[in-house]
């Protein structure tokens, strides 16, 4: 059914080819979604309060497999929508016309909950990303150290809120919840990967150079783009490594000159 509403031999065979987005939106696709599963500030905090390291690999582990199945479903669906109702207005409404017309009520709304779910376990990481970065990474730390607990939970509970409303705002403006989700992952998998594997893995990396490796490669992703197949987002996350490596190297931390080479690693017996 697919073949017959696509018409046309060399679309069918893009349309089901594993690599029919191209190589740029492939590439694209890993380099901004892969490290986003493992520097989440939710699944970081997740993992800071497992039990132990065998819960923590248990868990990561169960989670990786229910992801990789789910990744399947959506695509499945919007195969299945194509194929039965080929003249959509847009492709935002093949999940909505799936849920109606394709799928028994119980399983449209074991879907809609899915969905809901998906767009509050987002909206719930950034504002916790976004609250504990302002408040107690940046202001407590650089512009006042001696921040009472009820000073701080007072400012957290301001910058939750006015982060909730620019929310919100965004949501009015932006076209769809992709380009959403696409601006929060780029922009979080681009500046703190680099810093969060070497500094797992390493005691070279300062505050500094990862400061100076995140202002620099948002800017050399936004301007330049010199590699072909490679978009920006792509581009940023090579950058940011090469730059990362660099400061390391050129400027360690003063833990690294103090003598201590390996990063210590506590866990629960």
């Amino acid at each position: 059914m697919v073949a017959a509403n696509l018409g046309n031999v060399a679309q069918t065979n893009s349309y089901f080819s594993f690599f029919g987005l191209g190589a740029t939106i492939i590439i694209g696709y890993f380099f901004m979604l892969t490290p986003s599963f493992f520097i989440s500030p939710g699944l970081v905090g997740i993992v800071f309060g497992a039990q132990d390291t065998k819960a923590i690999r248990r868990g990561t582990m169960y989670n990786a497999l229910m992801q990789f199945a789910f990744a399947f479903i959506p695509a499945i669906l919007g195969m299945c929508t194509f194929a039965v109702f080929p003249h959509l207005a847009t492709q935002d409404l093949a999940l909505p016309t799936a849920m109606k017309e394709l799928l028994p009520f119980w399983a449209s709304a074991i879907a809609l909950a899915a969905v809901f779910a998906a767009e509050i376990s987002t909206a719930d990481a950034v504002l916790y990303m976004l609250t504990t970065s302002l408040t107690n990474d940046i202001f407590k730390t650089f512009v006042k150290p001696k921040t009472t607990d009820i000073e701080l939970l007072k400012m957290s509970r301001v910058v939750t809120f006015v982060a909730g409303i620019l929310g919100i705002g965004m949501s009015l403006i932006l076209p769809n919840i992709i380009t959403a989700l696409s601006i929060f992952y780029t922009l979080m998998s681009v500046s703190l990967t680099a810093p969060l594997l070497f500094g797992l893995f390493s005691t070279r990396p300062s505050a500094a150079a990862a400061s100076v490796g995140v202002t620099l490669i948002l800017t050399f992703g936004v301007q330049i783009k010199p590699f072909g197949v490679l978009n920006a987002q792509s581009t940023g996350m090579i950058v940011s490594l090469i730059i990362m490596a660099i400061m390391m190297y050129a400027f360690p931390a003063r833990a690294f000159k103090d003598g201590k080479r390996e990063v210590e690693m506590v866990s629960k017996p």
